[in-house]
């Protein structure tokens, strides 16, 4: 048998810290004097003080470890939780690895975004957008799914397309998912085709500025265009993107625009391809 005071020595646990995890039900002594209240530990006590003691300098809770204590209920069984518990942070650590690379790429492309803005002018127009021709198809979806849209109207028209691919968008706020949009080329004269409406888009007049930069990093550009809106209420989102590369995070170029509401011909649109 210890005393408080020997017990404290070969734990390097102080009598206050010894006498705390006694009220906590983490280090109970094999004996307490009835008349003086006075501690006395036997070797187990002390195997288990050592346990403790190691789970604390891992940053585990008093709360923790007396789980730990209880459920495992001897050294044996501590040591397989630690070893699952390694495991853990193990795993943790390749998520935070990710994580961290994942900063530095956002980092990268912020540093990237920033100096385009700096180093490149933006002249808000006030400009018409000509009637034309289209055959599109509307649907729901992701706005990656353009791409196949693009194609089977490529395949149906072939050299009737009269310009570039655009998306007009129904939706009042931007949708991850289920955005109503249709994807259409112009087109020199009505072809009948499969799954695929042909209709003519009235002249618009907007407000528009080049965008240069990543397709990702057009908000930028959009913020921008506000400052040139009075009365935001009276405009309809339309951007027109030209080049593949700003779809795939390369600095392509963009049209972003915003055009003068009507109450016959409400949509918004973004094109790709040509000013």
């Amino acid at each position: 048998m210890f005393s408080i005071g020997e017990f404290s020595t070969l734990t390097a646990l102080t009598v206050k810290t010894l006498r705390h995890y006694h009220d906590k039900g983490l280090l109970m002594p094999s004996q307490v004097d009835s008349a003086s209240g006075y501690r006395s530990y036997d070797k187990a006590a002390l195997d288990r003080a050592r346990l403790i003691t190691a789970l604390k300098q891992r940053e585990f809770s008093l709360e923790d470890i007396r789980q730990i204590l209880e459920d495992c209920g001897d050294d044996g069984g501590a040591l397989e939780f630690l070893e699952r518990h390694r495991w853990s942070i193990r795993a943790k650590l390749n998520r935070y690895r990710d994580i961290s690379n994942a900063l530095e790429r956002t980092i990268t492309l912020e540093k990237e975004a920033r100096s385009i803005m700096q180093n490149s002018q933006y002249n808000i127009e006030d400009k018409f957008i000509a009637a034309q021709l289209v055959a599109g198809i509307r649907g729901l979806g992701e706005h990656a799914d353009c791409e196949l849209r693009f194609k089977k109207r490529g395949r149906a028209y072939g050299f009737g397309i009269a310009g570039k691919p655009d998306n007009s968008i129904y939706d009042s706020e931007y949708k991850q998912e289920g955005a109503d949009f249709e994807s259409f080329f112009p087109v020199k004269k009505e072809k009948p085709a499969g799954g695929i409406d042909v209709h003519s888009l009235v002249e618009v007049r907007c407000l528009t500025l080049v965008h240069r930069g990543p397709y990702d990093t057009t908000h930028r550009s959009y913020a921008r265009l506000f400052e040139g809106i009075l009365v935001q209420r009276q405009w309809l989102a339309f951007f027109d993107f030209r080049g593949r590369e700003s779809r795939c995070g390369a600095h392509g170029c963009c049209r972003c625009s915003y055009r003068f509401a009507d109450t016959e011909h409400r949509r918004s649109r973004w094109r790709g391809g040509g000013r």
